[in-house]
């Protein structure tokens, strides 16, 4: 299957173990129950359906296997229902943006599944209703809000957490030097383009001297023009709209074309070269804009990522906290066996 189905609901959020504070009913409850939460019954049917959309359980050879991830996924749709329930106390409803949101996303699974029509077709092969399917994604988006209302991102981290971090983590940060450069690339003949006429080209199209171009772009270059703009707006390459980065132990003749790893290589920070031509006529004009050689990367260019990181840390401490505790107040009735 070329599609990940599965729903994501509350990515990185702990489980706990699957019966975890469960209420066995005295009750006896049919066949098809598998549990009630707050009154409203899970079907045995549905969890079948869940089950479906998670490749562990159709990859499982054992009937143990298929029990423990029965139980595993039961455990998900009970804590997902709890939290529905709760949204609605909340009076958290399902709007406009989020019906945009929801096309977005069953766009962006059919396009990994050769459409909306091949998304359906993998679902069918599953035995999944494209419906249930659809109803998945927003409860998730449901669910999201709720989360996003209920659990504070007012965090602070201080500097001697992030410098605690930092040397605590060397390995995190160390980088084997890079190199970045940008490009302006012309070719004798326009059509050879990566893109349509360049904006910055469209008037000299129709007397086209890429020679002539090049070195009128490299003096403005030297001029003092911005290099970057210049590039978006005439270079036909493909790179035209970003930079180039390589390790410093890429080969750099495996990446660039001659006579580019020579040029590079004698190239100062902040220095533009001369038009070079490659073997098949192409024209490049390069500016080298950075050398970092390999080592520990400075703690003030990673300290935004690293408070980042330790900020997310602490939410999703919060967050697995937080639905414990709905968890743990919600009547719920397990009858899965």
């Amino acid at each position: 299957m070329s599609v990940p189905l599965r729903p994501l609901l509350l990515a990185g959020v702990g489980l706990l173990a699957a019966g975890a504070f469960a209420q066995e009913s005295p009750r006896e409850y049919p066949d098809g129950i598998a549990a009630v939460v707050e009154g409203e019954p899970i079907t045995r049917h549905a969890l079948e359906l869940s089950c479906q959309l998670r490749s562990d359980y159709r990859r499982a050879q054992t009937e143990a296997q298929r029990r423990a991830i029965l139980a595993d996924e039961l455990e998900q749709l009970v804590r997902q229902q709890v939290l529905l329930a709760r949204a609605k106390q909340e009076k958290i409803e399902f709007t406009k943006n989020d019906e945009a949101r929801l096309q977005w996303e069953l766009e962006r699974r059919a396009r990994d599944a050769r459409g909306v029509e091949g998304l359906r077709a993998d679902l069918a092969t599953l035995g999944v209703p494209f419906d249930y399917f659809v109803e998945r994604q927003k409860a998730n988006i449901l669910v999201g809000k709720l989360l996003v209302k209920s659990i504070s991102r007012d965090i602070f981290v201080t500097p001697t957490e992030v410098r605690r971090y930092y040397r605590a983590h060397p390995e995190r940060f160390r980088t084997k030097g890079e190199l970045r450069l940008r490009q302006i690339v012309l070719y004798p003949d326009p059509s050879q383009a990566y893109r349509s006429d360049p904006p910055g080209l469209a008037k000299a199209l129709h007397a086209w001297d890429a020679r002539k171009v090049a070195e009128d772009l490299r003096r403005r270059a030297l001029a003092g023009e911005d290099f970057r703009a210049l590039a978006e707006q005439t270079s036909m390459g493909v790179h035209w709209d970003e930079d180039e980065r390589y390790d410093t132990d890429t080969r750099l003749e495996d990446v660039l074309v001659p006579p580019l790893p020579r040029a590079v290589r004698q190239l100062g920070v902040g220095e533009v070269s001369e038009v070079l031509e490659s073997p098949r006529g192409s024209l490049h004009v390069v500016k080298v804009l950075s050398r970092r050689p390999p080592g520990l990367l400075p703690l003030a260019e990673v300290q935004e990522a690293i408070e980042a990181e330790l900020k997310e840390g602490i939410w999703r401490q919060r967050l697995d906290a937080w639905i414990a505790e709905q968890r743990r107040r919600a009547h719920v009735q397990i009858f899965l066996r």
